[in-house]
């Protein structure tokens, strides 16, 4: 709101870096530092919503105004190779995946596109488990199943209007 959708450096530095960065921060050690205990589940929920939402941004800012961030500190929290959190940075990375994919028509464009040049670190992950479930010739395989592209969702969405008019 406070910008109007219109992403300046200055907009952008605010979105990603500053205060922002360091909230993310605190929400990540917070899900790292809780993920198997139930104590305070609400917790859980506003770390992980800050996340999504910071997810959006640097998605968004990456992907249209990808020059007008530096996107070096970022990348620093997302390289986290740490064995312990892996269940969390899978979910964020998947998070983030889901959300570039909306960017595109198709599983194709997608895979096709060249994250490296848009300096997103965990690139090469998602990269490894495409080849690696293409070389199964698994076309199924759970990542590429759990994006529904646009065509897909009008076309349900057709099928649903045409159901609910029959009734």
């Amino acid at each position: 709101m406070k910008y109007k959708n219109e992403y300046s450096e200055k907009c952008c530095e605010d979105l990603l870096l500053k205060v922002s960065l360091e909230y993310l921060k605190k929400a990540i050690q917070y899900l790292y530092e809780h993920k198997n205990n139930n104590d305070n589940n609400l917790l859980k929920l506003y770390a992980i919503a800050y996340l999504k939402t910071y997810c959006y941004y640097y998605v968004e800012i990456n992907f249209k105004h990808f020059d007008k961030c530096n996107f070096e500190k970022i990348n620093e929290l997302l390289n986290d190779k740490d064995e312990n959190n892996k269940a969390i940075r899978e979910m964020r990375n998947i998070y983030i995946w889901r959300i570039y994919y909306k960017k595109f028509e198709n599983f194709d464009q997608f895979k096709s596109f060249e994250f490296h040049k848009k300096n997103i670190p965990i690139y090469k992950e998602l990269e490894d488990k495409i080849i690696l479930e293409e070389k199964k010739k698994n076309n199924n395989y759970i990542f590429k199943e759990s994006f529904i592209s646009k065509k897909i969702k009008n076309i349900m969405k057709n099928f649903f209007l045409k159901l609910i008019n029959l009734f």
